[in-house]
């Protein structure tokens, strides 16, 4: 499936040859976010099958946590993902929360700050949810999840400092626990490749930034910019 998804994807691009380069610009993206449903949330891009294998990974982790009576992140970055995995554990015993701004297919189709600190409330407090599905622009900053001691990154965003946030949710003074796992899934050949080179070349240039020794930096001056 996905193997055709992006041959139909190449060729039109390749057809696009010659028209403006918004038009070009425009069909790349839309590939490019094509891939990366067709690895993560697959009924988006019209298609029908079993469960893709990061569904049965994700549920894999999160029986493990479950039996360690463990708590678990789940960081989707597509709505149809989220409300994928979010069924998906439910359906099969683990009990979930979703933590997200919009969505169309449920109801509430929105939840407001009171219903979002409900269900963060209740996933710290109750020892019967396991995990708990969250949208990474909702829980990047601020918040304190130390309750978990898991996270699972279906799929990368494409900023490192988002990347970054939703580990320190849990990853903070407080953590409950000795330490916390992280889990990164990526589909060999496919897009996840390169989004996953991507991030860790942007983390690696932002690391070596902050590393920097500016005590040994000479003073900037109009000749140095």
């Amino acid at each position: 499936f996905y193997d055709s998804l992006h041959a139909a994807g190449k060729k039109r691009l390749n057809i696009g040859t010659g028209k403006s380069r918004a038009i070009q610009r425009k069909n790349m993206l839309e590939l490019i976010t094509n891939l990366r449903l067709a690895s993560n949330a697959p009924t988006r891009v019209d298609y029908s099958g079993p469960p893709v294998a990061k569904l049965e990974a994700i549920l894999e982790i999160a029986k493990s946590f479950k039996a360690q009576g463990r708590k678990l992140l789940i960081y989707p970055n597509f709505i149809e993902e989220g409300r994928a995995i979010h069924a998906y554990l439910n359906q099969h015993g683990i009990r979930s929360l979703r933590l997200y701004a919009s969505d169309q297919s449920v109801s509430p189709k929105t939840l407001n700050q009171v219903q979002r600190d409900e269900i963060l409330e209740q996933f710290q407090e109750d020892p019967m949810i396991v995990c708990l599905v969250a949208s990474l622009e909702l829980v990047s900053e601020g918040l304190t999840l130390t309750e978990a001691s898991g996270i699972v990154r279906p799929s990368r965003p494409w900023r490192a400092a988002l990347d970054w946030q939703g580990l320190a949710r849990a990853i903070r003074p407080g953590q409950v626990w000795t330490h916390v796992d992280v889990y990164d899934l990526v589909n060999t050949g496919t897009i996840d490749i390169y989004i996953e080179q991507l991030l860790n070349a942007k983390i690696t240039a932002t690391q070596a930034f902050i590393d920097r020794d500016f005590s040994k930096q000479e003073d900037l001056n109009s000749s140095s910019l």
